[in-house]
């Protein structure tokens, strides 16, 4: 049982031996699996193989860089397009200065993918994109950015207020970052790296992006 467990083919045959008085006779018959089990068993085992497909279907694929991520532009509708190359452009060039490591999670052709910017080192984020079917939305974590920025975590606090940013919870925006949020968070990817903040944050030219009605 343990060996079919394991999915070899294997069966167990009772060989039973008769003596009728005129000679011998040897009798078979099939105890593992028994006869009238043999289909079902198929059956779930065929059900099982498919149920572990889909699993491994289902789990994160990630890689190195961004680049898988933006593969997935192709999904992305056209009112988040640019807030799509606003995010990753700005993520990449924290990767350029050293201040993160970018991930790229899920398939480009899937209903979701991320992109995430690493704090050298390990694998905690400041923050993080993610596409949903055709919508973009930018992640901040706000516990982390505290918890290893704390100056620029004040700046954010401030520049999106305790109600959508703090530090005990996550913020998630719908709508393009300002070019002003995107400095600050540069400057946490900064502090988290023992780096000095800009000296002055760029003007707020951020495309406006319209969240589509419900």
């Amino acid at each position: 049982l343990w060996l079919r467990d394991g999915g070899m083919d294997i069966s167990c045959i009772k060989l039973q031996l008769y003596n009728n008085g005129n000679g011998l006779l040897l009798d078979t018959s099939q105890v593992i699996p028994l006869p009238e089990a043999s289909d079902y068993l198929v059956k779930v085992r065929e059900k099982v193989a498919v149920e572990h497909r889909q699993q491994r279907s289902r789990q994160t694929v990630r890689t190195p860089g961004a680049d898988a991520f933006y593969a997935s532009k192709d999904q992305v509708g056209i009112d988040f397009r640019p807030m799509f190359d606003q995010i990753y452009e700005w993520a990449v060039s924290l990767e350029q200065e050293n201040l993160a490591v970018l991930e790229s999670g899920g398939r480009s052709d899937g209903p979701r993918s991320t992109l995430r910017a690493n704090m050298p080192g390990t694998k905690a984020y400041l923050a993080f994109t993610w596409r949903l079917q055709s919508t973009v939305h930018f992640n901040l974590n706000g516990i982390e950015i505290h918890a290893h920025a704390p100056k620029a975590h004040a700046r954010i606090e401030e520049i999106l207020g305790t109600d959508a940013y703090n530090a005990e919870k996550w913020a998630s925006l719908k709508s393009a970052p300002s070019n002003e949020l995107l400095a600050a968070l540069t400057d946490a990817y900064r502090e988290a790296s023992g780096q000095p903040p800009t000296a002055t944050p760029p003007p707020d030219t951020a495309p406006h992006t319209p969240t589509p009605a419900a």
